[in-house]
């Protein structure tokens, strides 16, 4: 991909409410997938945090491709679909300038505190999780920013995944600047080799069987996973998904909704 060359992927749960099913894209071989599903699960107690019980999906995901660099986020509304889909709206508009972005965590933050702006419809109460990060493939690194227990993980052939993103308490909102003022995400920077996959997703494959992390999708997993697909980004998202639907180990899974970005390194 050269410098001038650009794909986004950008999905949002009000497209996607089919329970057992997934949307994911682009459905050829690329170095960079996404995809995103309300779970399989209709009667989860996840659905207690849902706003609309007609918008049962709030997650979302982007991923953007340009030149050596790419941009994943991955963000789970609660309490309403707004501030997770309004957030990555924006984020896809205000990136165009990518490969010029300073390669900071304050420029990132920078970025995504662009996106805030307008007034809050009166009806909302939305918050969401954020996880975004930019991959430079010529630096060999990458950054990013967490708000909230989304999670981004690097996948090596030879060596466990590593989770690189901390979890924070912190929540943010398209239409409170105050949710990104400094400190309150958490920043982090990681290195990575070539044919590593970074992954990037929502709490509904950590957490496939809700609020029980130990009989979820853990590191384990996406090591078999990324064994079983060579690394494929295209078979490693699928399987991810049917996996993060089906459950692990005999427990339960597709509990919640679940948002996904993979990238090859």
């Amino acid at each position: 991909m050269t410098a001038d060359q650009r794909s986004t992927l950008l999905l949002l749960g009000t497209a996607e409410a089919r329970y057992g099913a997934f949307t994911a894209v682009p459905d050829a071989p690329a170095r960079t997938h996404a995809a995103l599903s309300v779970g399989s699960a209709p009667l989860s107690v996840s659905r207690l945090a849902k706003g609309r019980a007609d918008i049962p999906n709030e997650d979302a995901v982007l991923a953007v491709d340009q030149g050596v660099r790419t941009l994943l986020a991955v963000a789970d509304s609660h309490f309403g679909h707004l501030a997770s889909h309004v957030l990555l709206e924006r984020l896809r508009e205000r990136v165009d300038g990518m490969p010029d972005l300073p390669f900071a965590p304050a420029s990132l933050v920078e970025l995504l505190a662009s996106c805030v702006g307008g007034e809050r419809p009166e009806d909302d109460e939305s918050e969401t999780t954020l996880t975004a990060a930019v991959i430079d493939r010529s630096a060999g690194r990458g950054l990013g920013v967490t708000f909230g227990d989304s999670s981004l993980f690097v996948v090596s052939l030879e060596e466990p995944p590593r989770r690189v993103s901390p979890r924070n308490r912190a929540y943010v909102s398209p239409f409170d600047a105050g949710s990104f003022a400094p400190g309150r995400g958490a920043l982090f920077e990681f290195p990575f080799r070539p044919g590593d996959l970074v992954v990037a997703f929502t709490d509904g494959v950590d957490e496939c069987h809700y609020r029980n992390p130990e009989t979820s999708i853990g590191a384990r997993h996406l090591h078999g996973l990324f064994i079983r697909t060579c690394g494929e980004t295209d078979l490693f998202v699928d399987a991810l998904m049917r996996l993060a639907l089906g459950g692990v180990d005999g427990s339960p899974g597709g509990e919640d909704n679940i948002a996904l970005a993979v990238t090859r390194v």
